[in-house]
């Protein structure tokens, strides 16, 4: 069987600019078109909100600048509904690509923000979307949490895929239902892939005995919303550095991670045969898990 090739999007968006955001991410897609698979990062439409961690008293109750910024991430945030999703759709049959992509989705009472992945075939269609269940912390301040999720599996070149964003990681429960599918492939979005971050992935591959396809992103301090004042620390420096990498099912690395590298990285998993040989001494979804003494479920909404 022949392989998998992967582009890995470390390349930032136009933060907070919709229409010249989709406008990169049609060159990029059309560079990275030899690929089998492209990967955006966490929210890369448009733009991870760092500067909700990096930004000065932005938990003043009716602050301006936290209320400015918001409504630019609501003015340049989709639904699935909107021109632009449709022009990456035309633009993954074009190149019969297969695109995944995470976004701040505008929900479609137009006033609420999710932090969101979806996922394109190479014929442009729709075949993923996930809204994250939980955002993390000072995200909670400008995303809702999910009221639709989709844990299913996406399969490219004969290779099942998933995918989940950031400290969803850390959700256990998650991990098994994915892990019970005979996940492949796991594609895990994040801001920047920090050594926390390389751990939870380094251990999602080995947990699963699958490869993981960790994707950070680049961002510096320009690039935050011009009223958002910066603490001192944070202030003409790099808020994201990339750090994406791709682990093996020994929890190993395949590619070490990319820091500080604006570009687009690629990476071709061969086949898979280090999922089967690594299977021997765990499979927690078989020979290594015991639902025999548990019960495990999962209870669908929308």
């Amino acid at each position: 069987m022949s392989g998998i090739k992967i582009a890995i999007v470390q390349q930032p968006p136009v933060h907070l600019d919709l229409k010249a955001s989709i406008h990169k991410a049609s060159g990029i897609i059309e560079e990275a078109s030899d690929a089998d698979l492209i990967v955006f990062g966490e929210t890369w439409l448009t733009g991870y909100p760092a500067w909700l961690d990096a930004g000065k008293d932005l938990n003043h109750w009716n602050g301006d600048p936290l209320k400015n910024s918001y409504k630019a991430l609501l003015e340049n945030s989709p639904s699935l509904q909107d021109h632009c999703i449709q022009e990456i759709k035309n633009l993954a049959r074009q190149f019969s690509v297969h695109i995944f992509m995470g976004l701040h989705e505008r929900h479609e009472s137009k006033r609420s923000l999710y932090n969101s992945i979806i996922g394109i075939s190479n014929d442009g269609e729709l075949v993923f979307h996930h809204r994250k269940m939980v955002p993390t912390f000072t995200e909670k301040l400008i995303h809702k949490p999910a009221d639709r999720f989709d844990l299913s599996i996406h399969e490219v070149k004969k290779f099942r895929i998933g995918a989940l964003i950031c400290w969803e990681h850390w959700m256990p429960l998650v991990r098994q239902y994915y892990h019970d599918q005979n996940e492949e492939i796991h594609l895990a979005l994040w801001p920047s892939v920090h050594e926390n971050h390389q751990i939870a992935s380094r251990h999602y591959a080995f947990e699963g005995r699958c490869y993981v396809v960790s994707v950070g992103q680049i961002m510096d301090s320009q690039m935050t919303p011009s009223d958002i004042v910066l603490n001192s620390a944070n202030d003409e420096t790099r808020l994201l550095n990339g750090g994406s990498c791709v682990i093996g099912p020994d929890g190993t690395y395949l590619l070490e991670p990319q820091f500080d590298k604006d570009e687009i990285i690629y990476i071709e998993i061969p086949d898979k045969s280090a999922i089967f040989s690594e299977s021997l001494t765990m499979d927690v979804a078989g020979h290594y898990g015991r639902k025999d003494l548990f019960n495990f479920g999962l209870k669908q909404f929308n």
